[in-house]
């Protein structure tokens, strides 16, 4: 079956590559050959040959010629060796531009103008230079250009920033020099974007761009300060504009006194606003705008047109809708509109030669509600990608077709989707307050599954509460398309693919409405039946956003409508599949007031000395620490542990960020072991998180920290890979609550018999609570009365073995506890005896918890927010379940992260947040990274 690749005439040509990697081969030869033999400077000959074609229009950098020069090594070893500042040729310097930025400021000589390609070129090396501040170097020259200097440049209002093209260009009949013009205006704009996306930059270069439309410009930060703008101070900066404008409009514009006495709620709004404006004359718009405001200077040309002069007042009096609004308007899941808009999601054979509608991921951020930004988008469009390779891999094997009732048919089958047979949408509920969207809206599908063998009708039937699936509307054409409409058409018109929802799964049910795959606890395993019948019927939550989306284009614009017209359901694969938890973690963090801790916050938007957060930088450190087994003597840490290996202990187990790197085998889940271990012994109260971005590398941690002084019942693992430990203990969290009953149940068994050893009636070990008292009232006051005696006995040798009122109870051990020999050994065995009781009741203490809960869910609740010590996931849980660890009050004290270089940068910080903040505090106390950049 044929699979779809790419989009239109961006498929890629695999029968090409050979060629390609053969003809690049034979280019690097010829100018390493050039480049050693040449007598004079081929920097010239080089730039002209190879460096500076405008064959291609769009692409001015000949990008694949650059990578070859930069396999020869040409920049370091011709250009930069025989550089000097004085002589160097115009080729020489913008060769070096260009080679620096295949690697990712020098002056050009003078007397040359730029043409369109060199100018880009140069705009492509500015980028580069901004986005590498972090670097000592290069941030000394490059901020030089970004300072107050620059507002030397602003004129009596304000300066508009544009692109300064030749006018001696005609460029109506030369198309490519007009696609070496838009490049060249994208390159600009990113530009001004990487300028105002970073703080260093942003205070100075804001207010020369104040008027043009530039993504950051209008970002909710205070650009002096660099903090975080609020709602209410976002809301109360529109408030001042616009009463500052009633003011105005009140003592000097007559003609505006209705606008200055009205409300603020009612002129607002885009429309309204206008509205008010138009009964001014365009002589006094101008004057408005231009004298008054000085929004635009008089001297620009567009100051005579009306409708720009209104577009500018309203633009920057009406009421923008925040980043927050916008995120929360948009659609989780991707429809057919994004998913082959080359712009935002290219195929597969993108060069990077272009620009697209992305945010950056860069070593600094704004805000975290930046950092956050960027990553959502990143993120959504990142999944968007491989959703849409997955329905042009599924969709060709239906092959559908129109039948002779006209509707829609298919001949084939595919594993992963299935015809619908029915589908209803059954409940739309109201609006939040404040909301336009409905609050859920629920759909019920009816398909069938005789078709599919055994093994495959199985991985239907795994579908469960939370799965993420994909509702698709297939109108293939009645004739099959020739091969030039086919080359011209898009992927979705080749696949007769009209439109695509998502939607969350809520339950599925077998033919006689009987629920599958209950992981509530309402039905117990024994009760399970396998599903009847061949129709499954699935209850569907669809995203609220877009079908508010689809109904209002119903309504305005009579589209078409969606709903009525799906017939394919197709599911992923299920570790594909977790975008949607991810995204939505995301965005209610961005709804959210984030805390991160004080010492790691400037380190990760990029700011401050990158070593705050070194352990012998922090605050509170412990004073004394128990290392255990971990260093035995000074033989067993030569011949056990490194250098490093030692430090990256010592660092763990204080507070702050502890960073370890390392290759394969060289010991670093050793080292996270004995740091939790150590941990553990040291802040017994304190508890741990584990996180890993596999099940295989979770179970490897974990079977070794089994293996340690750690009691069982402090354990927990939570997922769907702890089937995979190689262990008889089950440490799921229904696993942990069985465990803890049966132990609840011998240690009651126990204290019977401790009972009868005392001659007390046995009564008192019938629930935890009577035990309890059972031990302040017998057991504690005994052991009192015999320590008391004993202070006036030592010189008996025989006196702990006499009078030690709890040895029936230890007389079945299995060697002889007192010898009668020594008061001191024997005080010491008395000891020991009296240790294992207290932590008998300890434990019991402990499991009284679970007798009082009742249901099994709380009881699974209480085990994973208060009992246990040591928590392990996976990062792809951690996402799905954070909403239910905030609800549930989920606490830690200590972070730590194995495999953190394979983990998505957003994923290793959604952990750090899944908990609620403690009187504006962070609880953190440590994050341990651990992993290989290399892998």
């Amino acid at each position: 079956m044929p699979r779809v690749l790419g989009t239109g005439a961006y498929d890629f040509k695999r029968h090409r590559v050979a060629d390609n990697n053969n003809n690049n081969e034979c280019r690097r030869n010829e100018a390493e050959k050039f480049i050693n033999n040449s007598n004079g400077d081929p920097t010239r000959q080089i730039y002209a040959t190879e460096l500076s074609s405008l064959k291609n229009g769009r692409k001015p950098v000949p990008l694949q010629r650059v990578m070859i020069l930069e396999v020869s090594q040409y920049l370091e070893k011709y250009l930069w060796p025989n550089f000097d500042r004085q002589t160097a040729s115009f080729e020489h310097v913008m060769s070096m531009i260009l080679m620096v930025n295949e690697k990712r400021v020098i002056r050009l000589k003078q007397g040359r103008e730029l043409t369109i390609s060199e100018k880009t070129n140069y705009f492509v090396f500015m980028i580069n230079a901004f986005q590498s501040l972090e670097d000592e170097v290069v941030s000394k020259t490059v901020l030089r250009l970004a300072v107050l200097q620059s507002w030397q440049s602003l004129s009596y209002g304000r300066f508009q920033v544009l692109g300064n093209f030749p006018e001696d260009h005609s460029i109506d009949d030369d198309n490519e020099f007009v696609d070496a013009c838009v490049l060249y205006c994208e390159k600009f704009m990113e530009f001004l974007i990487d300028l105002l996306s970073q703080l260093p930059t942003r205070r100075y270069l804001r207010p020369l761009v104040a008027d043009v439309a530039v993504f950051y410009e209008n970002f909710e930060i205070n650009d002096h300060t660099g903090t975080q703008l609020t709602d209410d101070e976002v809301l109360q900066s529109h408030y001042d504009r616009l009463y500052s404008l009633q003011l105005l409009a009140f003592k000097r514009i007559p003609k505006l006194r209705e606008l200055a006495l009205t409300n603020i709620g009612a002129i607002h709004k885009r429309n309204d606003l206008k509205k008010k404006l138009s009964v001014l004359s365009p002589d006094e718009l101008k004057d408005l705008v231009c004298t008054k405001l000085k929004l635009v200077s008089k001297e620009d040309p567009w100051s005579e047109k009306v409708p720009f002069l209104l577009e500018v007042m309203v633009s920057f009096f009406e009421k923008q809708q925040s980043q927050k609004e916008a995120i929360n308007a948009l659609p989780l899941y991707p429809n057919e509109q994004i998913m082959w808009d080359e712009s935002v999601v290219p195929s597969i054979n993108y060069s990077g030669e272009g620009c697209l509608a992305l945010p950056k991921l860069n070593l600094q951020f704004l805000t975290l509600h930046d950092y956050l930004l960027r990553n959502f988008n990143l993120f959504r469009l990142e999944s968007t990608y491989e959703i849409r390779e997955d329905i042009q891999e599924t969709i060709p094997h239906l092959l559908a077709y129109i039948n002779n009732e006209g509707d829609t048919a298919f001949r084939g089958w595919s594993r992963m989707a299935v015809p619908i047979k029915e589908f209803k949408i059954t409940d739309v509920k109201q609006p939040n307050i404040g909301e336009v969207k409905p609050s859920s809206v629920t759909m019920r599908i009816t398909y069938s599954i005789s078709s599919y063998r055994s093994h495959i009708r199985s991985e239907w039937d795994a579908l469960k509460k939370h799965d993420v699936l994909f509702l698709l509307s297939i109108r293939p054409s009645f004739e099959s398309l020739s091969p030039e409409e086919a080359a011209k058409a898009t992927v979705p018109v080749k696949l007769g693919l009209q439109y695509v929802r998502g939607c969350e799964v809520i339950d599925i049910r077998d033919e006689e409405g009987t629920l599958m795959n209950d992981f509530s606890g309402k039905i117990k395993p024994e009760d399970k039946k396998p599903p009847k019948g061949e129709l499954r019927t699935l209850t569907v939550a669809l995203d609220t956003a877009q079908y508010h989306m689809d109904v209002s284009d119903i309504a305005e614009k009579g589209a078409e409508d969606v709903y009525g017209t799906f017939n394919i359901l197709m599911r992923r694969k299920p570790k594909e599949n977790n975008f949607k938890a991810i995204l939505e973690s995301i965005r209610d963090l961005m709804n959210e007031y984030c805390i991160v801790l004080d010492w790691l916050h400037n380190i990760f938007l990029g700011y401050g000395n990158p070593s705050a957060a070194q352990w012998t930088n922090m605050p509170d450190l412990l004073k004394t620490v128990d290392f255990k087994d971990t260093f035995l003597d000074a033989d067993h840490l030569k011949a056990c542990f490194s250098d490093y290996e030692v430090g990256a202990i010592i660092s763990g187990i204080q507070p702050g960020l502890t960073m370890v790197v390392g290759p394969p085998g060289t010991g670093k889940t050793d080292t996270a072991v004995q740091i939790l271990n150590v941990l553990y012994h040291n802040c017994p109260s304190q508890r741990t998180l584990i996180i890993t971005h596999s099940n295989q590398a979770l179970n490897d941690l974990f079977e070794k920290i089994m293996q340690r002084d750690v009691p069982a019942r402090y354990l927990l693992r939570l997922g769907q890979g702890e089937q995979e430990l190689a262990t008889d203990l089950d440490f799921s969290r229904q696993g942990r609550v069985n465990a803890m009953l049966v132990r609840r149940l011998e240690l009651l068994g126990e204290v019977e018999r401790l009972a009868r050893s005392l001659n007390l009636p046995e009564d008192v070990g019938y629930t935890c609570e009577s035990a309890g008292y059972f031990w302040l009232l017998h057991v504690y006051s005994r052991w009192e009365q015999f320590i008391a005696a004993c202070a006036n006995n030592e010189d008996k040798p025989t006196f702990v073995q006499d009078r030690f009122p709890f040895k029936e109870f230890f007389s079945d051990a299995p060697k002889q506890i007192f010898t009668g020999d020594s008061f001191e050994v024997d005080m010491r065995a008395a000891q020991g005896c009296f240790r294992h009781l207290k932590t008998m009741f300890q434990e019991l203490e402990e499991c009284k918890a679970f007798e009082l809960l009742k249901s099994t869910a709380d009881r699974a609740n209480y085990l994973m927010t208060k009992q246990a010590k040591i928590v392990a996931m996976t990062c792809t849980h951690a996402a799905l379940k954070r909403k239910d660890f905030l609800q549930l009050g989920f606490k830690y004290d200590n972070l730590l992260m194995e495999e953190s270089a394979q983990i998505l940068e957003i994923e290793t910080f959604i952990p750090m947040l899944l908990q609620r903040q403690e009187d504006g505090y962070a609880r953190l106390k440590r994050c341990i990274l651990i992993g290989d950049h290399h892998q």
